[in-house]
């Protein structure tokens, strides 16, 4: 990569850090007002995979116009050419987009990354892949089942198209059968249960659920993510339960984030009010509110979370928000189903940014390989190396 290009680089991402000082910014602006590095940032933009979205053109023109908001030092005044100006807009949307820091919070930067890790067995990534087990145990392979009626169970219809599975049948139904949606690593599946609550379900989950509700709660259980638009029936609250916590809606919009391997439970409220309930005491969060419960501990409310990370899986991206290596390498295993391993201690690295769940293995490791992270590929064993 061109000096020019690094230099700049650095100094957008210690803009972005906030660690930029008075001088740097003055340099900053100056270089995103030279219309000489048009072809140098061309060429860098070029270079970003295909499946990688960073930043909109809304949020870039915003960036731009902090920049330009900050105190000008008189080493290097201003010349504003508009033209160019416009267009470092739109060139910063691609070349800020996915952002490394280590501890110290100084961008780390390489010149000419590449990537050692290329895959020779076919890693794809994750599809509408399920499992749908019966009430008699019997398991139907959803990816390779026709469009159609599955299966009759109790008084609904289960029914499979293009992707998304959907309960039908009389509401007033009073047998109570129960099915269980499993979607493996690798997979994906939505789902529309018998009251019209939509569910889409991440990689390596599980919800159990009646094939028709008709008792005074609508009652499901989840391990693993899954995102809930409940139908409305004040009458009848709908309950998500996960392990010993649970959480209870009457129509509303949730995320709930429950794997095994993480660190706590997070239930984030997109729309409406929910109740997180553990040991007997409810906490009612309000929309843009996250509600963590790690093992052994209370629930704790998190506010003004990122909404769109939070539910970034559900709309086909990765997105992280100063994410830490382990985070990214756990939902890298789940949706390519790979074994991650280290090789030493895991490297403390965070990064932000967001790039698309189509993306090829290799394309999603050489984003992290440019932050000096390396990794190997054994068949479907990705291994991090231990960089000194």
């Amino acid at each position: 990569m061109p000096a020019s290009t690094n230099r700049l680089r650095f100094l957008l991402e210690k803009f972005h850090a906030g660690t930029i000082t008075r001088e740097e910014t003055g340099e900053l602006k100056n270089a995103l007002d030279d219309p000489s590095m048009e072809q140098d940032l061309r060429s860098e933009i070029e270079s970003i995979p295909p499946t990688a979205h960073f930043f909109d053109e809304e949020k870039s023109e915003q960036m731009l116009a902090k920049i330009l908001a900050q105190p000008q030092d008189e080493k290097f005044p201003a010349r504003h050419n508009r033209r160019w100006m416009a267009l470092a807009a739109t060139l910063i949307i691609g070349f800020t987009g996915f952002w490394f820091y280590n501890n110290s919070k100084q961008p780390v930067i390489k010149d000419n990354p590449g990537t050692s890790a290329v895959a020779t067995t076919v890693i794809s990534p994750g599809a509408e892949k399920a499992i749908l087990v019966l009430e008699d145990g019997s398991r139907i392979d959803l990816d390779k089942a026709g469009n159609g009626q599955l299966a009759i169970q109790g008084e609904t219809a289960v029914t499979k198209d293009a992707g998304q599975l959907t309960y039908t049948g009389d509401k007033s139904a009073t047998a109570q059968t129960f099915n269980t949606l499993i979607t493996p690593r690798g997979g994906q599946y939505q789902l529309t249960l018998a009251d019209g609550t939509k569910v889409w379900m991440n990689a390596g989950s599980s919800l159990r659920y009646p094939t028709a509700f008709t008792t005074a709660n609508r009652i499901v259980e989840l391990m693993g993510e899954a995102y809930f638009e409940v139908a409305k029936n004040p009458s009848r609250p709908f309950l998500v339960k996960v392990h010993d916590m649970e959480v209870k809606v009457l129509g509303t919009h949730f995320n709930v984030m429950a794997y095994s391997n993480e660190k706590n439970i997070r239930t984030t409220l997109l729309e409406g009010s929910v109740d997180v309930s553990k040991a007997g005491t409810a906490t009612r969060l309000k929309p843009g509110q996250q509600a963590q419960m790690a093992a052994g501990k209370g629930v704790q409310v998190v506010n003004n979370v990122d909404l769109d990370e939070v539910v970034a899986w559900k709309n086909g991206y990765f997105q992280f928000n100063r994410a830490g290596l382990d985070v990214i390498m756990r939902q890298v295993e789940r949706w390519y189903d790979v074994d991650i391993t280290y090789e030493g201690r895991v490297p403390q690295r965070e990064f932000g940014g967001k790039i698309a769940r189509t993306s090829q293995i290799d394309d999603m490791l050489k984003i992290l390989e440019a932050s000096n992270v390396k990794f190997r590929i054994e068949g479907r064993k990705i291994i991090v190396k231990n960089i000194p």
